[in-house]
């Protein structure tokens, strides 16, 4: 996989801090959008939100077919519940693009569908074992059981980047290092820095 590097020298950029209410009505307002597309399976509106430079790494078809393959899943049905703005840091002006940390709360449910006609204490055993994997492999989510509906609901607390460029607008990257090298090259080693992401 092709490496990406951005050398940055603070004697020709500079950064500045803070937001405008319309910058966080604006960041707010995007974020919910997106995951408005998400919740409804509406995958070319939440693609817009990607930013270009993702798409050198996987195409733009590969993330459609992916997302697809995920929501058509016939063994377990998703379903966004909900999404709640916990905080929006203060907005960097760096090099002509503002950026953004978003820190939210989503709610998602997954349904068992092999389980839904199975015996309650099967699928309470079921259930239970696919709550604690979740809960001990990421440390940032919870998990509520319905033994009755086959289904656990999911909270997950993450963190995602807003980005503001000229040329192409607000674009959003969830925070995700297994695309480390796209992540480094999006935001600057000094926004990192400052927003305190590694």
């Amino acid at each position: 996989m092709k490496s990406y590097y951005f050398l940055f020298c603070l004697f020709f950029f500079v950064g500045s801090f803070g937001y405008s209410q319309n910058d966080l009505e604006e960041i707010e307002k995007e974020i919910k959008l997106y995951y408005k597309a998400l919740k409804e399976e509406d995958y070319d509106s939440r693609l817009n939100y990607f930013h270009p430079k993702v798409f050198e790494v996987l195409s733009k078809k590969e993330l459609r077919d992916e997302m697809m393959k995920v929501f058509s899943n016939k063994e377990i049905k998703f379903e966004f519940l909900g999404l709640d703005i916990i905080s929006v840091s203060d907005i960097i002006f760096y090099d002509g693009k503002k950026y953004a940390l978003v820190h939210d709360l989503t709610k998602l449910k997954m349904t068992f569908v092999d389980f839904i006609d199975k015996p309650i204490e099967e699928t309470e055993i079921f259930l239970g074992l696919v709550k604690e994997n979740l809960e001990s492999k990421y440390e940032n989510r919870k998990a509520s059981i319905s033994s009755d509906t086959a289904s656990i609901i999911v909270s997950k607390k993450e963190y995602s980047f807003v980005i503001y460029e000229e040329h192409i607008g607000w674009k959003i990257l969830e925070y995700n290092m297994s695309l480390k090298n796209v992540f480094e090259e999006i935001i600057p080693s000094y926004v990192r820095l400052k927003l305190k992401i590694k």
